[in-house]
C-alpha cells in the first residue's frame, strides 16, 4: 500500500516535469493535482472511504480511554 503512494507521487511528480518542460514555465500545482486525483480513483485510498475510518478509530480511542 505504502508502495502505491509512492508510484502515484512519482507519477505526479514526473507527469510536473513533463508539462514543465512543454510549456517552458514551472507547473508545481499539477504534480499534486495529479497525486490527489490518483488516489482518489483507487478504491484503496479514496478519501471518502479514508475519513469516517479515521472517525471511527478516534471514537473508539476516545470511547476506551473513559
Amino acid at each position: 500500500m505504502k508502495i502505491m503512494l509512492i508510484l502515484y507521487a512519482f507519477v505526479g511528480i514526473i507527469f510536473q516535469i513533463i508539462i514543465g518542460k512543454w510549456t517552458g514555465f514551472g507547473q508545481g500545482s499539477i504534480g499534486i493535482l495529479t497525486f490527489v486525483f490518483l488516489i482518489e480513483i483507487d478504491p484503496r485510498f479514496k478519501f471518502a472511504y479514508i475519513l469516517p475510518n479515521i472517525k471511527a478509530k478516534q471514537e473508539t480511542k476516545n470511547g476506551e480511554s473513559k
